[in-house]
């Protein structure tokens, strides 16, 4: 058949052809002409963030671009560290469209510094002459708390069980979910001065939310997490899913071996009773006691 001389490689001389030769020429001119829009309107200092960015807005409509051009122009021209996202005086933004577009928003103005929600602690007077205003029952801003009426303040892991405790002299119940606790009582120093209680799951985080809790207040107190109440209720445990493999530094001889017994028992690592599994008149009982 001969000889031939067959190329030996294609050279596209421009992105727009490499587009059109992948059957992608419509997508690379809208994108372009998306990308000149928006460059026009903010300054062609931001194409080169964009650009980056790209897959974040390849696919934004008109609509979409056009709120995000009204951002960018807010941020630059007000400190958004006086405002709460939701108050942005831009028709269609909220928090939730903030976070839709972060990265594309961080790449143009930089970290977004809105004014956060206030972390709020919920509190609940044990004491009927401990009202607050009238009120048994509040939460108020962290940064607030600056004391309590109380001479004794009960920290509980679970919702239900600090919503249905009993009475109590003196004291004041604060509802602090996971490691909450430890964030707190490093937060308020005015606890050291205070009787302090505290009452989680009898199980390895359990055990070690309270053992960071004793970094800051070494003489707080447990109730129900002790071998007398792992014993009576076992019959109520499960298996924790993903035990922590801490060792113990500040726990008592007590609580120590109410954590072997849980670790001891189980076959993957520790057992679990949850709070709210503790028979509740045994534990009035125990928190009466106190």
């Amino acid at each position: 058949l001969g000889t031939y001389s067959l190329p030996a490689r294609v050279v596209l001389d421009s992105p727009a052809t490499a587009a059109r030769v992948a059957g992608r020429a419509e997508h690379w001119q809208r994108i372009n002409t998306l990308l000149d829009g928006l460059c026009a309107s903010l300054g062609d200092g931001c194409r080169t963030p964009l650009t980056s960015k790209l897959a974040a807005w390849a696919a934004w409509d008109c609509a979409t671009a056009t709120r995000f051009v009204s951002v960018v122009q807010w941020l630059r021209t007000h400190d958004a560290s006086d405002y709460y996202v939701r108050e942005l005086p831009i028709f269609g933004v909220d928090s939730k469209w903030v976070e839709a577009h972060r990265a594309v928003l961080t790449a143009v103005v930089g970290e977004l510094g809105f004014r956060e929600k206030p972390v709020l602690v919920e509190l609940r007077s044990l004491d009927s002459s401990l009202a607050f205003c009238g009120v048994r029952h509040w939460s108020c801003p962290l940064s607030e708390l600056t004391d309590l009426p109380a001479r004794r303040v009960l920290f509980v892991e679970n919702h239900q069980t600090f919503l249905a405790l009993p009475d109590m002299p003196d004291t004041i119940a604060i509802f602090s979910s996971g490691l909450q606790a430890q964030m707190l009582t490093k937060q308020l120093p005015w606890l050291a001065s205070k009787e302090v209680l505290y009452w989680g799951d009898l199980d390895s985080y359990g055990f070690y939310i309270l053992d960071t809790v004793r970094e800051h207040l070494p003489h707080a107190q447990s109730v129900l997490m002790d071998l007398d109440t792992a014993r009576d209720h076992d019959a109520l445990a499960v298996e924790e899913p993903n035990p922590s493999r801490f060792i113990p530094v500040r726990l008592t001889s007590g609580e120590a071996d109410a954590l072997d017994y849980l670790r001891s028992h189980s076959s993957t690592g520790c057992l679990r009773i949850e709070q709210e599994r503790i028979v509740f008149d045994y534990a009035v009982e125990r928190l009466r006691g106190v």
